[in-house]
């Protein structure tokens, strides 16, 4: 697939980038997904403790991590 001038100038600008701002930018990245992903929870159900928020939002993040998910589980296991 041929890329777009949009595609090129992105891909310019993440090439000129040092390790170290990849780095935070993909850390950025991550806690966005982590923070859209507590407020769905919050919004969904919003009694829920802190630590449950965290824990379903572990749940979702790492949802193709079965070791990570066993132990999620366990840590909530009055649920499914």
């Amino acid at each position: 697939m041929r890329m777009t001038k949009i595609d090129q100038a992105y891909w310019n600008a993440i090439n000129r980038m040092t390790l170290e701002e990849k780095a935070n930018r993909a850390f950025a990245i991550y806690q966005e997904c982590h923070n859209m992903h507590q407020a769905i929870v919050r919004e969904r159900e919003p009694g829920l403790s802190q630590r449950e928020v965290n824990r379903r939002v572990a749940m979702k993040m790492y949802q193709s991590d079965p070791i990570t998910q066993r132990l999620l589980r366990k840590a909530a296991p009055n649920e499914q």
